[in-house]
């Protein structure tokens, strides 16, 4: 038995069981919930975007490229700096 709230751990157990406001939500393995396309699902489709668009690199008005790191990155006239 693993609690957890590293995502990343998800894919691979046996059974999930996803909590919501302190109930049992939802119950079963990881690709039976994602097809579901309940809460589990929902959440777990936020989290991958949430992901992505952290990886997306960012492009200053003079070309320079900077990634999205988990601090806040801006792009200010032709400068990238950290917020």
């Amino acid at each position: 038995m693993l609690a957890t709230n590293q995502l990343y751990f998800v894919q691979s157990a046996d059974l999930v069981i996803f909590m919501s406001e302190g109930r049992v939500a939802e119950s079963g393995p990881y690709p039976k919930l994602m097809a579901a396309g309940a809460q589990f699902a929902t959440m777990m489709k936020e989290v991958q975007i949430q992901e992505d668009e952290e990886k997306t690199p960012i492009t200053a008005p003079n070309g320079e490229v900077a990634r999205n790191t988990t601090t806040e990155t801006a792009v200010e006239s032709d400068k990238v700096c950290d917020l």
